[in-house]
């Protein structure tokens, strides 16, 4: 029945912590230290979802752009008949798209799978054992900071019944927050001093990735189809590195009022 009670209790304590913390109340007071530590866990955490759910739309984006390219390619090559001006051409460019709709797929499915998701995926898994940590770590402490509450009123009151008891309680939940504390930190000190490099290897990943694509692409558009003269071509049209200009607005005409004559 006393364990029973103590369960109870305890869920109270939790639940009553729980309401004042979304009313912007805390129960406990934390030092410095951790709430650095919690602070730049909880942004890494954020962070990495936002940069998972980014991925997900790049691989769709590169396959879905790779495939309408190659289709376009196609389809245009398929203006000229055999022996007509850019026929060859046309064609030669064809099988450049095909080569670069390879390398989307490529792209998009493995490349991208074992370089940028599976790196972020096992950066998550360890920010969801820190982020459980800290978890644990916050019930420890509210029901430490209960107990020690629960002391001082014996204290008070001059229960030595009491006073026994709850120090008892106090002691091992003390000696638990401890270890929950000591491991949370351990573990945020050490995701967060390995983090960078591993930062790192995934934008290397991503950017040589992202330029040999391009780079692949303009080689199979531009340096395999020399017949397509492509500087010539260039000094003809608007260069898309420069906005155009928008159209001018048409002035409003003012409303005629309708008048009963």
């Amino acid at each position: 029945m006393q364990k029973r009670w103590e369960k109870i209790k305890q869920s109270v304590s939790l639940g009553i912590s729980a309401v004042k913390e979304i009313a912007g109340f805390s129960t406990v007071q934390e030092d410095k230290a951790y709430l650095d530590l919690i602070e730049q866990i909880t942004e890494a955490t954020a962070v990495l979802t936002e940069i998972e759910k980014d991925i997900d739309s790049y691989a769709q984006s590169v396959s879905a752009f790779t495939n309408a390219q190659y289709s376009l390619s196609g389809h245009i090559f398929a203006l000229f008949k055999q022996g007509e001006q850019n026929y060859e051409t046309a064609e030669s460019a064809h099988r450049g798209q095909e080569a670069v709709y390879a390398n989307g797929k490529n792209f998009s499915g493995h490349y991208i799978e074992t370089y940028l998701k599976l790196p972020i995926k096992k950066l998550q898994e360890e920010l969801t054992k820190i982020n459980e940590m800290s978890n644990e770590r916050k019930k420890d402490h509210i029901l430490l900071v209960d107990s020690q509450n629960d002391l001082e009123k014996a204290k008070a009151k001059g229960k030595i019944k009491d006073i026994v008891e709850y120090q008892e309680v106090v002691a091992t939940r003390q000696a638990k927050f401890a270890k929950i504390d000591d491991q949370f930190r351990q573990a945020a000190r050490d995701y967060l001093t390995a983090a960078p490099e591993k930062y790192s290897n995934i934008f290397n990943m991503f950017q040589s990735y992202v330029a040999e694509f391009f780079d692949e692409g303009r080689k199979q558009a531009i340096d395999n189809v020399p017949t397509f003269k492509y500087d010539e071509i260039k000094t003809t049209r608007p260069t898309l590195t420069i906005a155009p200009a928008e159209p001018p607005k048409e002035e409003e005409q003012p409303k005629q009022e309708i008048t009963n004559e």
